[in-house]
């Protein structure tokens, strides 16, 4: 079996998480193929169990069938595995619609293609605006309605509940919806995400004299595409047993580097304490060393890092680890804390857009604990 092949192939066919698994693989074939389960289930962002799924879903026998395929191709040369162009001559008479066309004649995959059109300057490929003009024709007349809207004011569009875009176009919200998929979305979310970003550089596809998007408005957007980015790398398991784990410890201690980390742990803090979990919040090293030598494996250990990992805390997760107390660590997936915990929540990489995850990292751990109750 052609490994590569197959992932190409499968590519648009597997669930969210598998498909994430495929792109990091081939995206990353020299790494996939020496490293370990757990890092392959680490980098890609998914957990053992999808990865088990995943090996069966492109055509292996179990997990380690898929290994030893993945294996064997570091004794491949690399040209072995490097398409061949299905578009004969000279790309800049390539059009879209050939590109379009490319992913099933060249047996490759939608991101590939993306990457593809732009290399040649085909930006438009994967502009939603474009995307939307070019469908109008093909629309049912209700889902056209919707894309004229959005053509008209796309600024509005992007920011737009979908309750208030289906009234602003007159039509009804499963209209919204189905529009939505009928212009290569999942879902009104992807959507208004893509309109922001269009809207914000500026696309040559929007309407003359249209509003760009106000700085409030492209916030938002970043924050929406970030927090949207944050749930498709964590695992829903994960946020509940974090929240099993912190709630039948004798005592959580919470670990932060100072500054506004504090206030997030402190936060932590009156959730626990309404669940009846006693806790204990260290924010200056000479604390964290004191009472990480203090730990046991009846507590937990839950670690707050929005920026780079200090000589303290990595000392007290590495301690923690020894004493097998369980590591909860709030942190972006590249962190050098992240391969340290028991249960990874991680947050988005810029610290600035890492508040926001937080935040909802904080209520997804309180919503559990909250039905269990």
């Amino acid at each position: 079996m052609d490994l590569v092949w197959q992932l190409e192939n499968s590519l648009q066919g597997l669930p969210q998480q598998q498909s994430r698994v495929a792109r990091f693989v081939l995206e990353n074939l020299q790494f996939s193929c020496s490293a370990t389960l757990e890092q392959l289930a680490q980098q890609a962002g998914v957990s053992a169990d999808t990865l088990s799924a995943f090996a069966r879903s492109v055509g292996c026998r179990d997990i380690d069938d898929f290994v030893q395929q993945l294996r064997a191709l570091q004794h491949h040369s690399p040209e072995t595995h490097r398409v061949q162009p299905a578009i004969a001559g000279d790309v800049d008479y390539a059009g879209t619609a050939s590109l379009e066309k490319l992913a099933a004649s060249a047996g490759v995959s939608a991101d590939t293609v993306k990457r593809f059109a732009r290399s040649i300057g085909r930006e438009d490929f994967d502009d939603i605006l474009f995307q939307i003009g070019k469908r109008l024709n093909e629309l049912s007349q209700q889902e056209a309605r919707v894309a004229r809207a959005v053509l008209a004011n796309v600024s509005f569009a992007a920011s737009a509940t979908i309750d208030q875009l289906a009234s602003h176009a007159g039509v009804s919200p499963a209209t919204i919806t189905r529009f939505a998929k009928s212009v290569g979305c999942e879902d009104i979310r992807e959507l208004r995400m893509k309109l922001a970003q269009a809207s914000a550089s500026h696309s040559r596809y929007m309407a003359p004299g249209a509003a760009p998007l106000s700085a409030g408005e492209r916030r938002l957007a970043e924050v929406q595409q970030v927090l949207q980015q944050q749930l498709q790398q964590t695992p829903p398991s994960n946020y509940a047993e974090a929240a099993q784990l912190l709630r039948q410890a004798r005592n959580v201690t919470i670990f932060t580097a100072g500054g506004s980390e504090t206030i997030y742990g402190l936060q932590v803090q009156q959730q626990l304490m309404a669940q009846g979990v006693t806790s204990t919040l260290s924010q200056e090293a000479h604390l964290i060393g004191i009472n990480a030598a203090m730990l046991s494996a009846d507590q937990a250990l839950l670690i707050i890092s929005l920026s780079e990992s200090d000589a303290s805390l990595r000392n007290a997760a590495l301690l923690a680890r020894s004493r097998n107390v369980p590591l909860v660590v709030l942190a972006c997936a590249t962190h050098p804390l992240a391969a340290l915990a028991d249960i990874l929540l991680a947050l988005p990489e810029d610290p600035l857009l890492a508040r926001y995850g937080l935040l909802m990292t904080l209520d997804l751990l309180s919503a559990p604990a909250a039905s269990a109750r």
